[in-house]
């Protein structure tokens, strides 16, 4: 393993995927919930006019993004232990994950509950009208709050998402589990390369290999975290490759996660999980741009979709259910033409604004964490 002195450990182009990949999730879901005839990801439609397994389809395809947010994560989550051998920070970072996701969780679990107690939900309606399994569903949700109490969309939003896995005041948490259990998973991974960090690289491979099988048996969601971190254990500081070698291994990328299928892929009898798929693209995209600096504007617009990203993620489908809803209705009333494209204009820019102010409230509750963590930090490092 080798010693890297590298000392900006934020990528700015990775934070900038981040926010493009939630967009894309947008995207899927305003296209299974308004237009799922074009979907294909349901029979009852004809498959002529699918756009499952067409060319570019990984613009819209949210499983292949949800994907490469894991395999990020575990990139992001390991690359600066992998870098400095700087142990202290998995202290810290392990300290401060549980109320770094918690604070959002319980934010949009909140915001579910009023949506919920004043009656502003109107997918059911809408649903109807476009026969869409997975908005008459409450975006995918494994189920409906039964009692629909405060108190119960605070402990979804606290407790209960991260640990049992429900998500049924906003669907788009069920990640939160996976996102949760594989960040410790990748600590204890991390600490496991450092103590073996003068063993050949080769060898240091063998013991995340096994882990990342044993987790694939348990869920096909839980190997992306780790090969993201593979990556971040195995890429050089830069990346000395040329430009048309970059736009090769991100056009590769991209058309793999532009794959999905429920069933996975069958080679010769055995059956590749989807996610497998997505993640070797995942893994393709990331390495081709990982170590490029961006600069001005692109910096600041990469910066901007990276705080974007955590918070319009977990509050598009609220709105989705519930305003765009509501203006598909209102337009079909109308019989103005294309109320599918309409609503789903506006409700990407209505979410993008809810989420503005949740970008702020989220920055100063990290500022808090790390005022309360600096103590802590200090007495680690001295």
């Amino acid at each position: 393993m080798r010693q890297i002195t590298q000392k900006n450990h934020r990528i700015d182009i990775l934070e900038g995927l981040r926010g493009i990949a939630a967009l894309v999730v947008f995207l899927f879901h305003w296209l299974i919930g308004f237009l799922p005839q074009f979907s294909g990801l349901w029979p009852d439609f004809p498959k002529e006019q699918a756009w499952l397994g067409r060319w570019g389809f990984f613009f819209i395809n949210g499983s292949g993004a949800v994907v490469f947010f894991f395999v990020l994560s575990g990139f992001v989550l390991s690359r600066r232990v992998l870098l400095t051998y700087a142990t202290e920070t998995i202290g810290e970072a392990a300290l401060k994950r549980w109320p770094r996701l918690a604070f959002p969780t319980c934010v949009a679990c909140l915001i579910s509950w009023v949506f919920f107690a004043t009656g502003a939900y109107y997918y059911p309606s809408a649903a109807l009208i476009t026969h869409s399994p997975w908005l008459g569903g409450f975006a995918g949700a494994a189920g409906l709050p039964s009692q629909r109490l405060l108190t119960d969309a605070f402990k979804q939003g606290l407790w209960d998402t991260f640990f049992s896995g429900n998500a049924y005041y906003d669907s788009s948490m069920w990640t939160m589990h996976y996102e949760f259990i594989a960040s410790f998973m990748i600590f204890g991974t991390c600490l496991l390369l450092v103590v073996y960090r003068n063993l050949p690289q080769w060898i240091s491979v063998f013991p995340v290999l096994i882990i990342t099988l044993l987790c694939s048996s348990v869920s096909p969601w839980y190997p992306p975290f780790f090969l993201g971190l593979l990556i971040a254990f195995l890429l050089p500081e830069r990346l000395k490759v040329s430009k048309v070698t970059r736009i090769i291994l991100a056009s590769f990328g991209l058309y793999c996660l532009g794959y999905f299928n429920s069933d996975g892929l069958r080679i010769h009898g055995y059956t590749i999980p989807f996610q497998y798929i997505d993640g070797v693209g995942s893994i393709f995209v990331i390495s081709s741009c990982y170590d490029v600096q961006l600069k001005g504007w692109y910096q600041k617009g990469a910066q901007f979709l990276g705080q974007l990203s955590f918070p319009f993620y977990l509050l598009h489908a609220l709105f989705i259910c519930s305003f765009g809803s509501w203006l598909f209705l209102t337009l079909k009333t109308h019989h103005i033409v294309h109320p599918s494209f309409f609503s789903g204009v506006a409700t990407l820019v209505v979410s993008i604004l809810a989420s503005l102010p949740f970008i702020k409230a989220n920055t100063l509750w990290l500022k808090v964490l790390n005022n309360v963590m600096q103590p802590l930090r200090k007495k680690m490092q001295s």
